[in-house]
C-alpha cells in the first residue's frame, strides 16, 4: 500500500514536471516569435555547422602543408578577420549566443545526454536489424521508392 508521504511526493513530482513542461512550451513559443520557427533555426544551425566544417577543413588542409610559422599564420587568414569581428561583437554584448544564456555546463550536459540517447537508439536498432541493410538492399529500396515517386 502506498503511504501518504509517497503520494505527496508523487504529486509534487508531477506538479514540477507539469510546470517544467509549461515553462518549456512558453520559452519555445517566445523563441519562435523572436528568433524564427524551427525550420529557420535549423537553417541557421545548418549554415553555421557548414561554415565551421568548411573553415576547419580548410585550416587542417593548410596546416598540413605548412612548412614555416608564416605558413601557419597564413592558414588562418581566410577566417581570421571574420573571427576577430565576431568575437569583438560577442564580447561587447552586441550579439549573444544561446550557450551563454544556458551556461556551458548545461550545454555540455545536454550534448552528452542527447548524444548518448541517439547513439544508444542507433545501436539498439542495429541489434534488432532495423537499419542493418546491405548495400544491395539499400539500392533496391531506393529503386522501389523512385518507382513509386515516378508512378
Amino acid at each position: 500500500m502506498t503511504s501518504l508521504d509517497e503520494l505527496e511526493q508523487e504529486a509534487i513530482a508531477r506538479d514540477r514536471a507539469t510546470k517544467k513542461l509549461e515553462y518549456l512550451k512558453s520559452l519555445r513559443a517566445e523563441i519562435a516569435a523572436n528568433a524564427g520557427d524551427q525550420q529557420a533555426l535549423l537553417g541557421t544551425t545548418s549554415d553555421a555547422t557548414q561554415l565551421v566544417l568548411f573553415g576547419f577543413c580548410s585550416l587542417i588542409s593548410k596546416l598540413n602543408n605548412a612548412r614555416s610559422l608564416s605558413d601557419v599564420r597564413m592558414s588562418t587568414s581566410d577566417f581570421s578577420e571574420i573571427a576577430q569581428q565576431f568575437l569583438e561583437r560577442l564580447e561587447a554584448g552586441e550579439i549573444k549566443l544561446p550557450f551563454q544564456a544556458k551556461g556551458r555546463s548545461k550545454v555540455i550536459e545536454d550534448i552528452q545526454t542527447r548524444g548518448t540517447a541517439v547513439a544508444e537508439s542507433i545501436e539498439n536498432a542495429k541489434k534488432t536489424k532495423h537499419i542493418e541493410l546491405t548495400e544491395i538492399e539499400r539500392l533496391k529500396e531506393i529503386e522501389r521508392i523512385m518507382g513509386e515517386v515516378s508512378a
